[in-house]
């Protein structure tokens, strides 16, 4: 099944580069379609058609190229971040120095993941954070210290998120840019560490990650999968253009 399946996406797929070739350039001889010297054929203009498919491969990429998400989203990264901080001294009783080093990351997950979200839809990420970090702060002291910040436009608790079926929050972040708003759905990941750092996450194993309670292990499986996913991919940018 799935080799004729594959079989046939492949002849649909030849079938619509043919028609977009007939369309641009007029019906060819197969030996032009390689640089052969029959009559009208040049290198030049194969090498002006091979510049056109690619323009068009360009221009089909995944909007995220397109739009401005990254500003939006290191600006989110930093809130996480600072409210983990804030949140270590404030409740875990923590010295401003000690408090400093706790960290937290924001992972991109879904398609913002792997790099393939279309235009007005919502950004997925995880933010992983510290043991002195409790699902009811991340859902209420969190929640407020978004209410404070000038560049959130958009706000509202999410009871049950799309792909993780826990409680998250979905925050609109304006961009440094005008008219441009990105929108995240934040859920929270509690590792069982003093300190996040980028490869916190990364480096646990299948026993660390199923020790943790199931929410956690719910946002940390779909913060882990994109970034598996694309690392197992050889060719990410057909992939992604696939997708």
């Amino acid at each position: 099944l799935f080799s004729s399946f594959d079989r046939a996406m492949r002849d649909d797929d030849d079938e619509r580069s043919k028609s977009k070739r007939t369309k641009r350039m007029g019906p060819r001889n197969p030996v032009q379609s390689f640089g052969g010297s029959a009559q009208g054929s040049t290198e030049n203009e194969i090498a002006d058609e091979l510049q056109m498919e690619s323009k068009e491969m360009d221009d089909a990429a995944p909007l995220q190229d397109k739009v401005l998400l990254e500003e939006p989203y290191h600006l989110m990264r930093e809130l996480v971040r600072s409210w983990v901080c804030h949140m270590a001294e404030v409740h875990a009783g923590m010295t401003p120095e000690a408090a400093a080093h706790t960290g937290g990351e924001l992972f991109k997950a879904g398609s913002f993941g792997l790099g393939i979200l279309e235009e007005d839809s919502i950004a997925d990420v995880v933010a992983v954070v510290p043991r002195h970090i409790t699902l009811p702060m991340f859902q209420q002291d969190f929640y407020c210290a978004l209410t404070r910040h000038t560049r959130v436009t958009y706000l509202r608790p999410v009871r049950q998120c799309y792909m993780t079926s826990v409680p998250g929050i979905e925050v609109g972040v304006g961009s440094s840019s005008a008219g441009t708003r990105v929108r995240f759905q934040v859920t929270c990941a509690i590792l069982p560490v003093d300190t996040i750092a980028k490869s916190t996450l990364t480096d646990m194993t299948p026993v660390q990650l199923d020790a943790l309670d199931d929410t956690s292990k719910r946002c940390a499986t779909m913060a882990l999968v994109a970034q598996r996913i694309l690392e197992a991919v050889p060719r990410r940018a057909e992939f992604q253009l696939t997708l």
